[in-house]
C-alpha cells in the first residue's frame, strides 16, 4: 500500500508514487466432504468428512475439478434473515494454472496405492476458472534422447494424485494446493464391482431406409433421418454433426471443435439390434461435406453424464448448384433376379473427381457405391415387383441431376 506524505504549511507536498505490489496469490483450495461417504466398490477407499474432493464428476475417462481462492470472508450478517460467513476468491491476479498429475494402477486386490504428483507440470490451464474437466495430461518422455512430453488420457481404475498451482499476471507463481486423491471407476464387468460396465459406442449409424437424402440444390432442404444400434446402460443418445471431418478421428470420447449438437434420442424399452433407434436431425441446408456421428449418455451417482466413445463418423455430401454431369446410359448389367436388378452406367468426368454414385429407386435412396465404380446389384426386391432405377454422381461440390430412369419388373419366382 502506498503510504501517504503529509506537509504543514508552506512546505512542498511530495508524495510516494511507487506502485503497490500484487496482492500475493493463495492457494487453491479444494471442495470438501461433508459427511463420512461409504465405500461403493472394494477396494475403494471410504471418503471422510472434509477431506478433499473433486467436486465435479468422476467417470471412466474424465474427472471433473472445481476450486476455489479464497483470500479472505466475508463476516456473518446478522440473524434473522443474514448470510453466513463465505470465502471471497481471488480472480482479477490469476492468468493460469499449474496442474501436477500423478497416478497409479488399482490391484482387483488390495489397498488402492497413494500416487505421488510429480514436480514438474503435467499441464497448464490458461484461463482464469474455478473448474476444469480433465480428459488427460502430459507426461515427461522416457525416450533417450528425451522426446516431447506424451499425452496421457484418463483411464479407468486408477488412482489420481492432482495438485493446483496459481500463476499470476506477472508470471509469478502461488503456492500448490493440498493433494486431491481421486479414484476413476473400474472398466470390469458389472459382477466383479457390482456396477454397471462402461458405456460402448453405438454401432451401425446409417440412414433410414426408404428416407430421402436431403438436396440444397434441388430445394429439398431438411433433416437427416438416421439410424444406429442401440447400447446396454445407455438413457439416451447424442448426434452431433460436424463440417469438418477429420480423417482417422473415428471414435473419441470428447466433442471435437466445430461439433455441432444436431438431434437426441431416448434409449427404447429393449436393446434389440433387430430394431435400430430411429432419429431426426435438426434442419441441415448448407451444402458440403458433413460427418455425423452419435454417442451414449448415462448419468452418474455423483452428478452429470457419463459419454461413450463416439461412433465410426458417416460422412456424406450435401448437394450444391456446382455439381458434376449426369450420368448417361443406365442399364442391365446382368440378368435380373427376383430379389436383385443388377445396373450399369457410363463414367462422369468431373473436377473435383467424382467421390460415389448413388442409386435410388423411384426417388427413394437404396444404395452407393465409389466413385472409381460403375456398376452395381440393387437388392432388396421381391419376386414380380416393378423397379423405377436413377443413378446420380456426386462429387464435393454436390450431386449431379439422377439420370434417366431405368424401369422394369423383377424375375418371377423360381418353381420349387
Amino acid at each position: 500500500m502506498t503510504t501517504p506524505t503529509y506537509a504543514t504549511l508552506g512546505e512542498r507536498v511530495v508524495r510516494d508514487n511507487t506502485p503497490s505490489p500484487p496482492p500475493a496469490l493463495p492457494a487453491p483450495e479444494w471442495y470438501k466432504a461433508s459427511a463420512d461417504g461409504a465405500t461403493v466398490q472394494p477396494p475403494r477407499r471410504q471418503i471422510r468428512k472434509d477431506e478433499p474432493i473433486a467436486g465435479g464428476y468422476v467417470d471412466q475417462r474424465e474427472i471433473q475439478l472445481l476450486w476455489t481462492m479464497p483470500v479472505g470472508a466475508i463476516t456473518p450478517t446478522p440473524q434473522p434473515g443474514g448470510m453466513g460467513s463465505r470465502p471471497i476468491d481471488a480472480l482479477s491476479g490469476v492468468d493460469s494454472y499449474r496442474i501436477y498429475i500423478g497416478s497409479l494402477p488399482i490391484p482387483v486386490t488390495g489397498a488402492v496405492p497413494v500416487p505421488v504428483p510429480p514436480t514438474t507440470p503435467s499441464g497448464t490451464m490458461t484461463h482464469p476458472d474455478l473448474e476444469a474437466l480433465i480428459g488427460g495430461y502430459f507426461v515427461p518422455s522416457t525416450a533417450q534422447p528425451p522426446g516431447p512430453p506424451v499425452w496421457t488420457p484418463i483411464t479407468p481404475n486408477t488412482a489420481y494424485a492432482i495438485q493446483l498451482q496459481a500463476v499470476g499476471l506477472d508470471g509469478t507463481l502461488g503456492p500448490k494446493s493440498a493433494v486431491l486423491y481421486v479414484e476413476t471407476p473400474s472398466d470390469l464387468p458389472p459382477y466383479r464391482y457390482g456396477q454397471v460396465a462402461p458405456l460402448q459406442a453405438p454401432t451401425s449409424l446409417a440412414f433410414q431406409q426408404g428416407t430421402t437424402v436431403p438436396n440444397p440444390a434441388s430445394g429439398a432442404q431438411g433433416p437427416f433421418s438416421l439410424e444406429f444400434t442401440a447400447v446396454q446402460h445407455a438413457s439416451s443418445y447424442e448426434l452431433y454433426a460436424s463440417r469438418n471431418p477429420r480423417p482417422g478421428m473415428s471414435g473419441p470420447i470428447g466433442l471435437l471443435e466445430g461439433d455441432l449438437l444436431v438431434g437426441t434420442a431416448s434409449q427404447p424399452g429393449s436393446v434389440d439390434s433387430q430394431k435400430p433407434v430411429q432419429v431426426t436431425t435438426a434442419p441441415i441446408t448448407e451444402p458440403g461435406f458433413i460427418s455425423l456421428k452419435v454417442r451414449a449418455v448415462m448419468p452418474v451417482q455423483l452428478g452429470g453424464n457419463a459419454y461413450s466413445p463416439f461412433s465410426a463418423p458417416l460422412v456424406t455430401v450435401l448437394p450444391s448448384a456446382s455439381a458434376p454431369a449426369t450420368p448417361q446410359n443406365l442399364r442391365l448389367g446382368g440378368a435380373v433376379t427376383a430379389t436383385t436388378v443388377p445396373v450399369a452406367w457410363n463414367a462422369v468426368g468431373s473436377t473435383p473427381a467424382v467421390r460415389e454414385y448413388r442409386i435410388y429407386n423411384a426417388g427413394v435412396f437404396r444404395t452407393s457405391v465409389p466413385g472409381n465404380t460403375t456398376s452395381a446389384p440393387v437388392g432388396g426386391y421381391t419376386a414380380n415387383s416393378p423397379y423405377n432405377l436413377t443413378v446420380t454422381a456426386v462429387n464435393e461440390l454436390g450431386e449431379s441431376i439422377a439420370s434417366t430412369a431405368l424401369d422394369g419388373t423383377t424375375a418371377p419366382a423360381a418353381r420349387a
